[in-house]
């Protein structure tokens, strides 16, 4: 996943496949793509997404689909 056009740099982005219940980290890779460590993919087509920028606030966007190519514009900025 690439998040584009925050306010603050991110720091962090972790992918629920539970409604919010547990959250599995991310690692920012080089080219700004922030990817699950262990190879494969989370098992499902539509996640939910927790966005950490510097500034320590956190933005949650619910229904997030994994497919290449798709775009999910966030409700909020943080």
């Amino acid at each position: 996943m690439q998040v584009l056009d925050c306010n603050h740099p991110i720091t962090g982005l972790a992918v629920s496949t539970d409604n919010g219940k547990s959250w599995q980290p991310t690692v920012r890779r080089e080219y700004n793509f922030f990817e699950r460590e262990q190879a494969g993919g989370f098992d499902k087509d539509i996640v939910m997404v927790r966005i950490t920028c510097s500034n320590k606030n956190s933005v949650i966007i619910p229904d997030v689909s994994v497919a290449g190519e798709a775009k999910t514009v966030a409700p909020v900025n943080c």
